[in-house]
């Protein structure tokens, strides 16, 4: 994400990652290094409709407000397409606390039940709650919690969700005397809740 240097990209994007895109640059650079457009999540707020045209068919494209589905819903209906998209969630819990009040990015979880998803078909969510973690116990109740939201998505939306972008949080220990972030564990209680 955001690294322009090609042979770093093609180093990462040469053991199958895929991108996830803030910016119609990283899009192109994405697909330039042959990763299919399936697997370029392009999401980012404050785009215009010239950036969602722009990246029309090179990427999955993630609505982060109810303004850039609508985008969305025009554009597909001039080219007489229902295009398979994700939408950024501002989810009604926090990255520690199970409840939590509204952000400043995505659609409001509670937004999102009532919207009109006509001429779409959502495939995916994207959570971005927080970044820099280093407890392995914080960020493994913050993934119960995005698995129960993905269950309330897929029952109130009457969808199957094909990914979920869990926004990451992983940290990196900086300062003195911060401990490195155990990451099989995580890893290991994140395999228990995918089954």
């Amino acid at each position: 994400k955001c690294n322009p240097a090609g042979r770093v990209l093609d180093t990462v994007f040469g053991q199958g990652f895929g991108a996830d895109a803030a910016s119609l640059g990283e899009v192109i650079a994405a697909g330039e290094r042959g990763v299919p457009a399936g697997l370029i999540y392009f999401s980012a707020p404050g785009r215009t409709e010239a950036d969602l045209r722009s990246a029309w068919g090179r990427c999955v494209l993630i609505a982060d407000s109810l303004h850039e589905v609508d985008m969305i819903r025009k554009i597909a209906a001039e080219k007489g397409e229902t295009p398979e998209i994700g939408v950024r969630i501002n989810p009604d819990f926090t990255f520690v606390a199970d409840s939590g009040v509204s952000g400043k990015f995505g659609v409001d979880e509670e937004a999102l039940w009532s919207a009109d998803l006509t001429g779409v078909k959502l495939v995916g969510i994207h959570v971005h709650a927080k970044s820099q973690e280093l407890s392995a116990a914080v960020l493994a109740h913050y993934y119960e919690n995005m698995f129960a939201l993905i269950g309330r998505v897929q029952e109130r939306l009457g969808v199957t969700l094909r990914f979920a972008n869990f926004g990451s949080g992983l940290g990196i220990p900086f300062a003195p005397g911060e401990e490195p972030l155990d990451v099989e564990a995580l890893g290991s209680r994140f395999q228990t809740m995918l089954a």
